[in-house]
């Protein structure tokens, strides 16, 4: 189960991030998709399970929080 304090940090992260990809000119979604693939084989690197995991599902709610946007 996913607390309440894991949303609010993955909320404070995601909108902020979301932005600065926009903001370095990332705007088409090759861009955003290539970016977040990047960012995802860092996350991979990780030694920690759980910090792994939570990169990922940060790096998740990107993705769709851009999406969403597009639509």
């Amino acid at each position: 189960m996913v607390s309440d304090r894991f949303n609010y940090d993955v909320a404070a992260i995601v909108h902020p991030l979301s932005d600065v990809l926009v903001r370095v000119g990332i705007y088409s979604d090759k861009d955003v998709l290539e970016a977040l693939s990047i960012l995802r084989e860092f996350a991979d690197g990780e030694n920690d399970q759980s910090e792994r995991e939570g990169m990922h599902k940060v790096l998740d709610a990107v993705e769709a929080l851009y999406k969403s946007r597009e639509e």
